[in-house]
């Protein structure tokens, strides 16, 4: 005994009816869900951190501050990790602001910002971020780039900002 065919497409058809059905109730034309967010970036791939630099120098002189740049990559965990604790209470970000001009300069691989790693002496296998900070007015340096910045990074934010406060001046000059 053979099964009529439309008992043996039953499952199918139901399925296909199923099938129809649901894409029958969402509207036409809509929109798809929205893309999860993706990381805010700190590092703009595309500026030039040699103009960047130069456009902070006579902001720095007017207001008598100290250009702190920060070399780094998006997609190095130490320097998104040194970048939170920068960023990371308003308090310590208002006293940084008062004392410095922060420049955030990408230096990933094949970047033209790459060669001011080489110009400020710095050697990326021994971590990122690194930190120059300059003061314009007095025309000294102080370099960081033996991975005091990463160090801290891998110890956590409160690390980050003890190694920033000892950057800070101990009265700021007007």
């Amino acid at each position: 005994m053979t099964v009529p065919p439309t008992r043996r497409n039953r499952p199918l058809s139901r399925l296909l009816l199923l099938a129809t059905a649901g894409l029958l109730s969402f509207p036409a034309g809509a929109e798809p869900p929205p893309a999860r967010p993706q990381p805010e970036t700190i590092y703009d791939t595309y500026a030039s951190g040699t103009l960047a630099l130069k456009a902070m120098e006579q902001a720095a002189i007017e207001k008598n501050k100290r250009i702190l740049a920060n070399f780094g990559t998006n997609d190095c965990a130490l320097c998104v990790t040194f970048a939170s604790a920068m960023q990371g209470t308003r308090a310590f970000e208002a006293a940084l602001a008062e004392q410095f001009f922060v420049v955030w300069i990408d230096v990933s691989p094949g970047s033209p910002n790459e060669q001011l790693l080489k110009a400020n002496g710095i050697d990326a296998s021994k971590g990122l971020p690194a930190i120059v900070v300059i003061d314009v007015v007095s025309g000294t340096s102080d370099f960081f780039r033996e991975g005091e910045a990463a160090a801290a990074a891998k110890k956590g934010p409160e690390a980050v900002r003890t190694f920033l406060l000892k950057l800070f001046r101990a009265t700021p000059t007007k």
